[in-house]
């Protein structure tokens, strides 16, 4: 009778040894990395004329604008024609626009005069008034604050009525909470991707101010707005008017309580990945003065920008996100830079038996 000892098929090894009857152990070496393809997007400005020639080749000129660009709703959209589509197909590019970029909402504070927002329509003061006992919520994209009565006393400029004091008390609370102020409760610079700004000087008929996203691109475009009023114990002694808007439209309607821009963004990305044959370069190579330049972008509209990111997925250096950090400034939906792949690195599986020997 043959007797099996018991300790050979039963120990525990990690690693081969006299013992080890069956040892398996997983690669983890690193994978390796495809190559990236570049991706470069710009902010155009529809009130002046443009060009844009990109890897030696006209993608479209400045007449091209006009009857190649197609108008909607007072926003210019590539509409497709086939001289674009055939002159980005010979650079060896695809083209692309998005329309309301730069994305901001905008904010008005007067005494009411409609039902339509989130206004009281009843028995109310004559003139706009912020009651001893009201609050005021402030929603920009998920983020929000709080102000009270005590918040507008608190705002001490002479020279401010009412609704521009009730203006820079929600615009002192984003502040403190979400933009480094005394006691931020969160880091926001580096995880807010929304900044609030004064509109006009503002009286008491109407108090403007800005939700602008830090983020140029195509990210917070529609993003959520709402500014929404809480009256106290008296109706009377409360009359607030809200209208929210954004760059295309600024009405009573909540159906454009968003935020749109006002910018035309194109997107260029090239045909071939890696950053040597890339047909565009990358971002940082900057406005081509040579507009004929191979693997180069050149634009003449005088008022255009060019989106940013620092993001190579491929870099090590580059590539580990920080947790207090969202990058809100950059755009990186709309702006990849392009890498060579990486190789992947030699296999550490192991694969050992003395199974068959049972």
């Amino acid at each position: 009778m043959l007797f099996l000892q018991t300790s050979l098929l039963t120990a525990a090894a990690t690693a081969q040894n006299a013992t080890t009857v069956l040892l398996k152990v997983a690669n983890t070496a690193d994978g390796g990395d495809d190559a990236t393809t570049a991706k470069r997007s710009y902010l155009i400005d529809l009130a002046n004329t443009s060009s844009i020639k990109a890897n030696g080749e006209d993608i479209f000129s400045a007449t091209d604008m006009t009857a190649g660009l197609s108008m909607n709703a007072a926003y210019n959209v590539i509409s497709g024609t086939d001289a674009i589509a055939t002159a980005a197909d010979n650079a060896e590019i695809s083209i692309a626009a998005v329309k309301y970029a730069s994305p901001y909402a905008e904010f008005q504070l007067s005494a009411n005069s409609s039902s339509v927002e989130n206004s009281y329509t009843g028995n109310a003061a004559a003139a706009f008034s912020f009651g001893v006992s009201d609050t005021m919520t402030l929603s920009v994209d998920g983020s929000s604050v709080t102000i009270t009565a005590a918040d507008v006393l608190a705002i001490t400029d002479a020279s401010l009525d009412e609704a521009t004091s009730v203006r820079a008390a929600l615009i002192g609370a984003w502040n403190t909470k979400y933009a480094g102020g005394a006691t931020p409760t969160v880091a926001s610079a580096k995880l807010v991707r929304w900044e609030l700004a004064n509109e006009g000087t503002g009286s008491q008929t109407a108090a403007n101010f800005r939700a602008i996203a830090k983020d140029r691109g195509s990210r917070d475009i529609d993003a959520a707005m709402s500014l929404t009023h809480s009256q106290g114990k008296t109706t009377t002694d409360s009359n607030i008017g809200i209208i929210i808007g954004n760059g295309e439209q600024v009405t009573y309607s909540t159906a454009d309580n968003t935020a749109r821009g006002t910018y035309l963004m194109v997107t260029l990305t090239a045909d071939t990945a890696g950053s040597i044959l890339s047909q565009i370069g990358k971002y940082g190579d900057g406005n081509a003065v040579a507009i004929s330049t191979a693997k180069a972008v050149a634009i003449t509209n005088t008022n255009f920008v060019e989106l940013t990111s620092t993001y190579a997925a491929n870099a090590t250096a580059s590539n580990s996100e920080i947790s207090t950090d969202i990058y809100p400034n950059q755009s990186r939906l709309d702006v990849i830079l392009p890498e060579e792949s990486n190789s992947a690195a030699t296999s550490n599986a192991v694969s050992y038996t003395r199974v068959g020997w049972l």
